[in-house]
């Protein structure tokens, strides 16, 4: 699945990276016990041997394009309730945006 539809189906992506996982886990199984493992056992070493699926499957949303889209969206509003309570930080906001707007003014009317 491509990464502009993903948008709209991230449980859909994680349900099925997760039983894509597990499925691994499974195929794994399958193969101790045709070595002539008991399945209680087979079931243990292939957990272990696999590692910790969940640390997989947040490496597999990390590589989803949007994921940084996410954690923004998220930190919008922690990051401007700071600043509504915090009057130093809105003036230092307001003076470096006045700074950076007026030499970008100076750049562009110098250049043309």
């Amino acid at each position: 699945m491509k990464w502009p539809f993903s948008l709209g189906y991230r449980s859909r992506m994680r349900r099925e990276l997760a039983e894509e996982l597990e499925s691994h886990i499974e195929e794994k199984v399958a193969d101790l016990i045709d070595a002539g493992v008991a399945e209680h056992d087979a079931r243990q070493r292939a957990r272990r041997e696999f590692g910790n699926a969940t640390v997989f499957a947040e490496i597999g949303r990390d590589v989803w394009a949007w994921n940084w889209l996410e954690i923004l969206w998220k930190d919008i509003p922690t990051g401007c309730a700071e600043c509504g309570t915090t009057s130093a930080l809105r003036r230092v906001a307001v003076v470096t945006l006045g700074l950076g707007i007026g030499a970008n003014t100076t750049m562009f009317s110098f250049v043309d």
